[in-house]
């Protein structure tokens, strides 16, 4: 009998050990999600994001014959972050996360150059030269950058969900901020 309420009260401690804080749960939710996008796992990425959401941008330039995927894997294929910070309220988390990505800024930057000597030569651009030439450019080695914001993340019946904002986009591309305002301002 003795050894019964022995095993209960070991169970019930291991319970409350191995319990994961909201705040633990909300970390790996980001971990999964990030580690699912840098493979390229959309499905699983999913659970966690609206991925066609982080990527619209991209999708605009879907071409007829060719699939955006393979510009998205080159995308993220190199990400690595660093969760720095996290802090959570009711149903609502903020964290803090350190994006090391390709430099968004440079490889845009290339990519509109290449793009203008095409029109400069008189030659149309159809949405599929525009993707290979970005897709030909992400596949090249290029310089990282870090970048460091606050995304939000929301509780749903499932688990964590992060939010797709502008912060997040930020993140994910870094230097890409920085091409947009300066193509803001013309």
């Amino acid at each position: 009998f003795i050894f019964v309420i022995f095993i209960i009260i070991a169970l019930i401690i291991m319970l409350f050990v191995l319990k994961k804080t909201p705040e633990e749960k909300a970390i790996e939710s980001i971990v999964r999600c990030f580690k699912a996008i840098k493979m390229s796992d959309v499905d699983s990425a999913n659970k966690y994001i609206n991925y066609d959401e982080l990527v619209a941008s991209l999708d605009a330039m879907i071409v007829e014959n060719r699939s955006i995927s393979d510009v998205e894997k080159e995308l993220f294929k190199d990400i690595n972050w660093n969760i720095k910070n996290i802090k959570i309220e009711d149903n609502k988390a903020m964290a803090e996360v350190e994006i090391i990505n390709k430099n968004f800024e440079d490889i845009i930057t290339e990519w509109m150059k290449q793009l203008y000597g095409i029109r400069n030569s008189e030659q149309v651009i159809s949405n599929q030269i525009a993707l290979e030439k970005l897709e030909n450019i992400l596949e090249k080695e290029t310089e990282s950058k870090s970048e460091v914001q606050t995304i939000t993340l929301h509780k749903e019946k499932e688990g964590w969900k992060i939010d797709v904002n502008e912060e997040l986009r930020n993140l994910m591309y870094p230097g890409i901020d920085k091409v947009i305002s300066v193509l803001n301002e013309y």
